[in-house]
């Protein structure tokens, strides 16, 4: 019996909205200079479009690459994308492990030693693979993942003893700095925004609505409270996790730090306002925030639970 897992419909709308940007900017130079525009524009605008055309350009062949559909049967399991087909059949999967690159959250199946997958479309320049991989944007993702490791030994975990190290690529952690200093500049604007309102009518002794002051004051500190929360937790992120018997080691971006088993309170997740899927780690050591962008991070949740 076969199942098929399509992309989720918001992220596929999300994608095309995003296909479609880019055609746009790679287009909209032609079109303006096409026009007569593009020579009326200022000196900084015709810079400006150029170099967002051309970084476009590169971006846009990565959407063909990326998987959209899975199937699964009795024989094995395929991948689609606009540009590429592969299959590989269940006997030659060895593994399936979660990685993030650059922020993108993908399982990966790797093949046997002497193995590779089978690229069944004539147009792709690559006929043979090592490894295949699918995004965790798909429809009922954990269900085809229970899928694949019901037909892998030790559900394709490693039985080797020892200590597991799990990381966190550094592209990944700066891009969520990167989100977090967003978050920051945004609420100092509202500030600055509800301040400044305030005082220049306190200037001009213009009488202003004071419930209107007190909710956009609400929200403002709602907002900071919010943010300062999130930092904390990206504070606290391990970049660097390893597992062994009976001792968790956590290395940060700024300390790092041993836990024992009985240090371990309680382990959350799904919590509101976490910077993404991830999961806090209540310890009589502290809180940490462990990211869902580290490699290999189902294998990290059953690790940590189990301690």
């Amino acid at each position: 019996m076969s199942k098929t897992y399509k992309l989720k419909p918001i992220i596929a709308a999300r994608l095309g909205l995003e296909i479609t940007v880019a055609l746009i900017l790679v287009l909209l130079p032609f079109v303006l200079t096409y026009l007569g525009i593009y020579q009326a524009l200022s000196i900084i605008i015709k810079i400006i479009l150029p170099v967002l055309s051309f970084i476009s350009l590169l971006i846009l062949p990565a959407y063909g690459f990326t998987t959209w559909k899975v199937k699964i049967d009795h024989e094995g399991i395929s991948t689609h994308a606009l540009f590429q087909k592969h299959f590989v059949e269940w006997d030659k999967i060895s593994g399936l492990f979660l990685k993030t690159n650059w922020g993108w959250r993908r399982y990966i199946i790797e093949c046997k030693s002497n193995q590779t997958a089978k690229d069944n479309n004539k147009w792709s320049l690559f006929k043979d693979f090592n490894s295949i991989s699918f995004p965790v944007w798909l429809t009922n993702v954990q269900e085809l993942v229970e899928s694949i490791r019901s037909h892998l030994p030790n559900r394709g975990r490693s039985n080797k003893s020892g200590n597991k190290i799990f990381t966190q690529d550094i592209i990944s952690i700066a891009i969520q700095f990167i989100k977090l200093s967003a978050s920051m500049l945004f609420v100092a604007l509202l500030w600055f925004f509800f301040l400044s309102t305030f005082k220049q009518g306190t200037a001009n002794h213009i009488s202003s609505n004071s419930i209107d002051q007190i909710i956009v004051l609400v929200v403002c500190s709602i907002l900071t409270l919010i943010v300062l929360l999130q930092a904390w937790l990206i504070i606290s992120m391990p970049k660097a996790i390893t597992l062994s018997p009976n001792r968790i080691y956590i290395q940060t971006c700024f300390f790092h730090t041993t836990l024992t088993s009985n240090e371990i309170k309680h382990i959350y997740n799904n919590i509101l306002f976490l910077p993404n899927d991830g999961l806090l780690l209540l310890s009589t050591k502290g809180l940490f925030y462990v990211s869902a962008y580290i490699n290999d991070f189902d294998e990290l949740t059953e690790g940590l639970r189990l301690q």
